[in-house]
């Protein structure tokens, strides 16, 4: 087999793998899990930046654990109960009142923390936030109950056997790589520093995934494009490493499935979107990697 013939399957295998990844995340967002999952989550408020911090310096295990935070009314609608003796951690929610008209105004009930300015309109009446006052919620973990739908990224288990050559890559582009901490991050890639930093904790399998990740953010440059679009960044990144990973004989659908999924909203459309530029970082990494034995390693994976 000539090399160019070589390279041109090397490259319809790359776009097989984009397509695979769009008709299986589809697969997923119209199927019934979906669907509960989204109407779960709907029931979660988000946090303000100050309430987070204060969520964190109460209970910091849920950096790392992930768990859902929501008050004690919300989880009992979702069937689940919170146990006796757990301990709530103190957040700040608004205080809004209604003002129908002059010298009239009565309060109005607001979700914890739901941000509001200090006047808005609602349905004729104006709402003036009167200050805040001290609620309470719950983590996931502190009740019991029926189960709530996840669409949740699984971690990979196993040996790695692609850290040295993502790595290799990963500092040709004039970056460190190192294994620390990350907060409830797998990976990050700081800019700034030039640094690329993969959690301790990970597996070697999981590692390897995660290092191909950031590195598809190194190669696609997306310093700038974090900021402006942070949901396509991480669209683009694990496409890239799911593309690499499943090149080599790694599944990695567990993991970039779902991440993929939410990080689009359910839009195959923008997965879809994506595909050139993901592909052609995807083949860039592969071709790199074969003087390292890439196709030895996906042979015997």
């Amino acid at each position: 087999m000539s090399a160019a013939v070589a390279s041109t399957d090397k490259a319809d295998k790359v776009r097989e793998l984009h397509d695979r990844l769009v008709a299986q995340v589809e697969a997923l967002v119209t199927g019934e899990d979906w669907a509960r999952y989204l109407s779960v989550a709907a029931q979660f408020h988000s946090y303000s930046a100050n309430n987070l911090w204060l969520i964190l310096a109460q209970r910091p295990d849920l950096a790392t654990t992930g768990d859902r935070v929501a008050g004690y009314q919300t989880w009992k609608r979702l069937g689940r109960q919170v146990q006796a003796g757990s301990k709530g951690i103190a957040i700040l929610a608004p205080c809004v009142y209604r003002r129908r008209g002059a010298g009239e105004a009565g309060p109005s009930t607001a979700p914890a923390d739901n941000q509001a300015d200090s006047t808005t309109e609602s349905a004729g009446a104006a709402r003036v936030l009167r200050g805040f006052k001290v609620v309470h919620v719950f983590a996931q973990s502190d009740t019991t109950g029926e189960s709530l739908p996840e669409v949740r990224p699984v971690l990979l288990e196993g040996e790695g056997a692609l850290w040295d050559a993502l790595a290799a890559q990963v500092a040709a582009a004039g970056f460190t790589v190192s294994r620390g901490g990350c907060g409830s991050a797998n990976g990050c890639t700081n800019f700034a520093e030039r640094t690329v930093v993969v959690a301790e904790h990970l597996s070697g399998r999981q590692a390897d995934k995660t290092l191909a990740h950031e590195l598809g953010h190194v190669l696609l440059d997306h310093e700038t494009q974090e900021v402006i679009d942070r949901d396509l960044a991480e669209i683009e990144a694990e496409s890239v490493a799911y593309i690499v990973c499943n090149a080599l004989g790694i599944d990695s659908a567990s993991y970039s499935l779902a991440y993929v999924a939410v990080w689009s909203g359910g839009s195959v459309e923008r997965i879809r979107r994506t595909a050139e530029r993901v592909v052609t970082t995807a083949q860039a990494v592969l071709a790199a990697m074969a003087p390292a034995g890439a196709e030895d390693l996906a042979a015997s994976a």
